[in-house]
This record gives structure tokens, sequence and C-alpha cells, in this order.
């Protein structure tokens, strides 16, 4: 299988990784610093801290951007994921569009998240 881009979700029991691949060749001349922002129904989540990013290339030569969220935002993605009704959006720096993701799925996916990998205690 291959995959020309999309936006792959881990969870590591204590933080959240978020990987975005707009699906074009890195050049290298993309920012490889930036921002990642991300809205669920319109709204724009605001974070404690920061996400840690990290930019290169995947696959063959395909752009990327990860965020490393800590435990508590990582929480608060997962929550508002998991009550998203119609659209998830994530905007990062490198591309001129966000990438629109439906809703669909979302619930059950970040419930399980929430209760296997991100539970508090």
């Amino acid at each position: 299988m291959s995959v020309r881009s999309g936006v792959l979700v881990m969870c590591s029991g204590l933080s959240m990784h978020i990987k975005v691949v707009p699906g074009y060749e890195y050049t290298g001349k993309q920012p490889m610093q930036g921002e990642l922002k991300i809205a669920v129904d319109g709204s724009v989540l605001e974070f404690t801290d920061d996400p840690v990013l990290s930019a290169g290339s995947v696959g063959q030569n395909l752009n990327a951007i990860e965020a490393v969220f800590d435990f508590e935002n990582a929480r608060l993605v997962a929550k508002a994921f998991s009550g998203a009704k119609k659209q998830i959006a994530i905007k990062d720096t490198m591309s001129d569009q966000p990438i629109l993701l439906k809703a669909t799925g979302s619930t059950v996916a970040f419930n399980s998240m929430l209760s296997k990998c991100l539970k508090d205690g």
C-alpha cells in the first residue's frame, strides 16, 4: 500500500504524535519550523504548551511535518476529535491549504484512545 497524503495519529500513553503528509515533494525550501493549527467544527484548539514540531520527508521524498503533544494537550486533542460532528482541519506552515478530514469515525477512534492510552491515572 502506498499513501501520498494524509494524517497519522499515534499515541504512546504519555504523548500523541500527529504526522501530516500534504502530498507534495520536499524540496528543502519549506520552513523547517513553524506551527500546527487544529480546528474541530470551526473552533481552533488552544494548547497550554505548543507541540514540538519537526519537518522533513517521508517515503519517496514527500513533505511531512510531525507534532508531538504532551499528555495534557494530547487529551485535549483526543477529546476534541472524539466530539467532532462535521470536520477536522489541520493547518501546517508548509501547506497553502489545511488538510480537511471528515469527522466520520473520529468519535469511536478517539474515545478508544482516551480510554486506553490517554487515560488518567
